[in-house]
């Protein structure tokens, strides 16, 4: 999850409280757009401080979908998988690892072992366990979502490189820089040649930082 601000705007919780009930009028509960509308509502809650609102919205309207969806089904994985990561910005490690293995668990049985959630839900699954001090299980996590990845999305896909780059960060923790520095070459060193236009944002900031370690000089930092 990105840093959340913590600014109350209870004007804006209004304007999103409304948005959500227009749109569960007009397309039901289980629509992308209300679904979207939850989203929205409960980071605005929790992003204000109300993080019991943003829990609460979020449980009722998995309460609503699971009986006709399935807790399986990828709108009711979304919302679990936000309750996860709000629940590990709150501080509550070993309550977003049990939430993230079961939005692995049910994205595996859903969409099988090796679709892009799959692959992202490992990655986050190994980081809390990290935060956990279950190092074994969680670098065995870490390297299959690396590796699955790369051989079923390709080197060039956003969730590998970032998968890539979060292995090198739990690498250089551990005091690796050995192992994150082959990691680079293998999973990211590829950015440094790429023209910016044809990247994601976020493989842009990677990609400053991967040219940062590596004193590339000659690629320009976004």
């Amino acid at each position: 999850m990105e840093h959340v601000i913590r600014d109350r705007s209870p004007n804006r919780d209004r304007e999103l409280h409304a948005a959500l009930g227009l749109c569960g009028r007009l397309f039901g509960p289980s629509d992308r757009r209300t679904l979207f509308a939850v989203h929205a509502l409960a980071m605005a809650q929790f992003g204000s401080g109300d993080v019991e609102g943003a829990e609460r919205l979020l449980h009722d309207t998995l309460d609503r979908l699971t009986p006709s969806l399935g807790k399986e089904h990828p709108s009711c994985v979304d919302l679990l998988h936000t309750l996860g990561h709000i629940a590990l910005a709150e501080g509550g490690t070993e309550t977003a690892a049990r939430i993230f293995r079961e939005v692995l668990e049910c994205d595996i049985r859903y969409s099988g072992p090796n679709h892009p959630s799959s692959i992202e839900a490992r990655g986050d699954l190994a980081g809390v366990l990290f935060e956990l001090g279950q190092d074994e299980e969680a670098e065995s996590l870490e390297i299959e979502a690396c590796e699955g990845a790369s051989q079923h999305l390709g080197c060039n896909h956003p969730i590998t490189t970032t998968l890539g780059w979060n292995r090198v960060i739990s690498l250089e923790r551990r005091g690796r820089i050995d192992a994150a520095n082959l990691v680079i070459a293998e999973y990211l060193s590829w950015l440094l040649t790429e023209e910016p236009s044809r990247l994601e944002p976020g493989q842009n900031t990677i990609r400053s930082l991967v040219a940062e370690r590596l004193h590339w000089s000659t690629a320009p930092l976004c």
